[in-house]
This record gives C-alpha cells, structure tokens and sequence, in this order.
C-alpha cells in the first residue's frame, strides 16, 4: 500500500466491511483499519495507492486482538458514519434559539437588514453631494 505522501506502509491482508486491513512492521506487526473510500485498487500492479499519509494510518485506532472499533475509524478519518446525527434534520424551521440568530430572532434580524440598507444608502449619497459641490466651487 502506497500512501499519498509516497511512502509504503504496508500490505492489505483482507477486508472488514468497507474497510480494508492494512498490516505493517516487521517484528512488531499492526493491523488498521483504512476506509475503502481512501483506497485505489491496481490489480494489474498488485498495488493500493490510499490518499491519506502514513501518519494518519498509523495514527488510526489498531485491530490488534478483538473486533475492531468501526464508529472510531470512521472518525479518525473525518467520515459521516462516525458522528452521531444531529437534534435537526434541516426542514427550515426557525427557531428563536437557534445560533445563527444570536439571541435576537427573526424580526430583529429583518429589522436590522434593513436599517443597514438605509444606512448604506445615505452614507453612499453623501460623497456625491460633496463632489458635487467642490467642483462648482470657484478656484478648486
């Protein structure tokens, strides 16, 4: 197996669902899991490139002796499957609460975008009149 920073880090010894067992070391042999996701299979080569680097393979959780932890590979290597799913599901719904409002709400966020419309639009009106009136200014 070939990782993405060009370095050998083993050879894949079989396969725990859509993972397979990378086993590395030469007296003191490890097992890891890697997520197939990661993996690019040459079969003509008899090689596995993975897009991950050798330090985040040797840096996952090992197989070593009993079943492996799946939830845990999955987020060391940053998968959905290894995160719980969140409270929501995203149907839209707003709630006074919810963080992207801060502690104001809707109506104040509403009121808010238009007082900052207002505002720009005086503060862009402004430099206009200025111009405006240096230029009929005599000796400017």
């Amino acid at each position: 197996m070939i990782t993405s920073d060009g370095k050998k880090v083993g050879h894949v010894v079989g396969e725990l669902g859509d993972n397979l067992i990378v086993e590395s070391g030469h007296v003191r042999k490890r097992k890891h899991l890697v997520p197939r996701v990661f993996a690019r299979i040459k079969p003509d080569e008899e090689l596995v490139c993975v897009t991950v680097t050798k330090d985040v393979i040797e840096d996952s959780p090992s197989v070593n002796g009993g079943q492996p932890d799946e939830q845990a590979v999955m987020q060391h290597y940053g998968l959905a499957g290894g995160f719980a799913e969140p409270d929501t599901e995203g149907y839209g719904e707003t709630v006074r609460e919810d963080p992207a409002f801060g502690d104001k709400g809707t109506a104040d966020a509403e009121q808010d975008r238009v007082d900052t419309r207002k505002a720009t639009s005086q503060t862009d009106s402004a430099p206009e009149e200025e111009v405006a009136t240096s230029r009929t200014r005599p000796g400017v």
